[in-house]
């Protein structure tokens, strides 16, 4: 059987140490070479000679020149806003086919009117999660991660959650992030994360602004997967996974709830009830191997 070729073009060469480039490509591109050998050999960075290319959401002139001079089928993958860059429209003349992570930035893809087709292929479990973990036996300890920008969409919930004598871990590379007891901060780390955010046993996460409608949650799954349970705010795709499992009471827009849904998640048998369907939801249909599936899926009816 030929073997078909797929390469790669990261937005970042430093493929593990940001969130959308894992998710992304690092997974997937490994997930294609270890699941489906046998049609398609993946490798990162462009070849002219492969017979796909996947571009993740970079748009600059050496990707231009890159996509000018590719044969074979091109797809445009985005995660971020990049309509207003100024080399977009070009680039949407040369791909073939676009995909996205979430509805949210389809629908507002498909608004642009770039007379191309854009497909959600949604973001597979980060930190290299195979497995379901149970939840810890830690209680009044309650965790956040993320970049500097993001912390600010949690800044109304501190005082509160202070106010409940929670301690709360900022899980950060951020260096402009200063604290205080009784908050502490962890350095972020790819390899030391899963078991950093295990010291909680409540996960606290938000979309800020116009990103509530548009941003992935890949967090949640991610901290789902890992056992702790989230509370979130009514971004658009914290929300909904929330409530497709009846777990509205974890999402929180004011003190009183946020404090309610702290008190219901600080005893470990109503965690293990959050926990009981949602996480075989999210290893079965949020799993790099099933997303990548689906991609291959998608090349084959496309290209």
């Amino acid at each position: 059987m030929l073997i078909k070729k797929i390469s790669w073009v990261p937005m970042y060469s430093d493929v593990t140490s940001f969130a959308s480039t894992r998710i992304r490509l690092f997974y997937p591109n490994n997930s294609i070479n270890t699941y489906h050998s046998d049609k398609y050999k993946s490798t990162v960075g462009f070849d002219i000679n492969s017979d796909i290319l996947i571009i993740q959401k970079r748009i600059d002139n050496q990707t231009l020149t890159y996509v000018k001079s590719f044969e074979g089928f091109k797809v445009f993958d985005f995660d971020d806003p990049i309509h207003n860059n100024q080399h977009f429209k070009e680039m949407m003349d040369y791909v073939d086919i676009v995909t996205t992570d979430t509805l949210g930035r389809k629908e507002h893809f498909d608004s642009l009117d770039t007379g191309k087709e854009c497909v959600v292929i949604e973001d597979c479990l980060d930190y290299g999660i195979v497995d379901l973990l149970d939840t810890p036996i830690v209680s009044n300890k309650i965790s956040w991660f993320g970049n500097y920008p993001n912390v600010q969409s949690i800044e109304w919930m501190i005082p509160h959650i202070i106010d409940t004598k929670f301690e709360l871990n900022l899980i950060t590379d951020a260096r402009n992030i200063n604290v205080q007891p009784p908050i502490i901060k962890t350095q972020w780390g790819l390899d030391t994360f899963v078991n950093d955010l295990r010291q909680s046993n409540v996960c606290a996460l938000s979309h800020l602004g116009s990103d509530a409608g548009v941003k992935s949650n890949n967090k949640m799954i991610a901290s789902i997967a890992c056992g702790v349970p989230c509370i979130v705010n009514s971004s658009r795709s914290y929300e909904e996974l929330a409530k497709e499992f009846n777990l509205d009471y974890s999402i929180t827009n004011d003190p009183l709830s946020l404090k309610n849904a702290l008190n219901i998640l600080n005893n470990i048998e109503n965690r293990k009830r959050y926990l009981k369907d949602i996480q075989p939801f999210i290893l079965n249909g949020l799993s790099t191997k099933v997303l990548t599936e689906k991609l291959i899926k998608l090349i084959e009816q496309y290209a």
